[in-house]
């Protein structure tokens, strides 16, 4: 059972102002509350239709194994906590913990997001940073939230594994970050072929929003631009298609 008001509270988190004011989010899917959890997130609760648990009694009975609470909705219910237009049936409710990961400990190469305000291009490059084994993660504050609905989505759980940072200040993070020894590339139409070019051992790669391209900050900063070489008439490459090229390119330059 759910009461009207815990039912008006649970909704609201699809909502940025709420999710970032009770520090909580919606996580939707058989797939992705898994992820959280082994991800070390705190499930607070689990709501699930008659239908989800008539096809797979077993996860909620495994969920409560676990200690975790488990409420049955009624499907019009159920689809007001919802995001999508064709749910599962399952979602829960996670409470965010703010990791601080502090910029000291780099890896030799790791990825700047600026600017990337599409939540579905941001879940899409955090999947593909983790997927060729880029743990760290840098935002600046015009990025898209990493737990909108959309952005949890596209990312395909790897929201919940990498490691996020958020600078205060992101551009002179940046610039402490070169003084350390890294080389910042940034990326852009017309930039340097990056199938032709040799990566620094230390590199820190930005991507920026598409539609603007990198900031005149950025631009400033930066040690070299690089961008992917083509033939076609059309302006630019979706961002997210854009990294997994490059990341790409870096991932099998045995760097």
């Amino acid at each position: 059972m759910i009461t009207k008001n815990d039912l008006k509270y649970y909704s609201s988190l699809l909502q940025k102002k709420y999710r970032v004011k009770e520090r909580k989010f919606l996580v939707e899917g058989r797939k992705l509350i898994p992820e959280a959890i082994d991800a070390g997130f705190f499930a607070e609760k689990v709501f699930y239709t008659f239908a989800f648990s008539e096809e797979d009694e077993k996860f909620i009975r495994d969920l409560r194994k676990n200690s975790i609470e488990c409420i049955q909705l009624k499907a019009p219910e159920f689809e007001r906590l919802c995001d999508t237009s064709s749910p599962q049936g399952i979602l829960a409710v996670f409470k965010n913990p703010s990791k601080n990961y502090t910029l000291a400990k780099l890896p030799p190469k790791c990825v700047a997001l600026e600017n990337i305000s599409d939540p579905g291009n941001l879940g899409a490059i955090l999947r593909i940073c983790d997927w060729f084994g880029f743990s760290d993660v840098i935002l600046n504050q015009n990025c898209a939230e990493i737990f909108n609905p959309k952005t949890i989505r596209g990312s395909a759980g790897s929201v919940f594994r990498l490691k996020i940072h958020f600078p205060g200040e992101f551009y002179e993070a940046l610039s402490e970050i070169k003084t350390k020894g890294y080389k910042l590339i940034n990326t852009d139409t017309g930039g340097e072929n990056v199938l032709d070019f040799n990566f620094p051992r230390k590199a820190v790669l930005v991507f920026s929003n598409e539609g603007h391209g990198p900031s005149n900050e950025v631009n400033a900063i930066s040690d070299i631009t690089v961008g992917i070489p083509g033939t076609g008439k059309t302006e630019s490459l979706n961002v997210s298609v854009a990294a997994g090229i490059i990341l790409s390119r870096l991932f099998n330059s045995g760097l």
